[in-house]
């Protein structure tokens, strides 16, 4: 059976859309730091790229210092928050 992909280009792309929304749509947990780590986090990649993924205190300090040297906002004090906060919502034990 041949698909005829110029009928099903857009309503794919809808349907693609909106399940990158849904994902995107997904909520940190409450905690001190929340606010910022969705700032410094989400102004580059969908917040699944953090809720996805489980590390250490250590790991999560080496990724975030490599997101800030790609781009990422913050004070130090702010970058210290989001690990802590990162660390306590994502650690390998969560």
């Amino acid at each position: 059976m041949i698909v005829n992909l110029h009928r099903l280009g857009p309503p794919l792309v809808v349907i693609c859309w909106m399940v990158a929304m849904l994902l995107n749509a997904q909520d940190l947990p409450e905690g001190d730091g929340k606010a910022i780590t969705k700032r410094m986090c989400s102004s580059c990649h969908p917040l699944t790229t953090v809720t996805g993924k489980k590390a250490s205190k250590d790991q999560w300090g080496i990724i975030v210092d490599r997101m800030v040297v790609l781009g990422a906002k913050g004070t130090d004090e702010e970058v210290e928050i989001v690990i802590d906060y990162l660390a306590a919502n994502f650690g390998p034990k969560k």
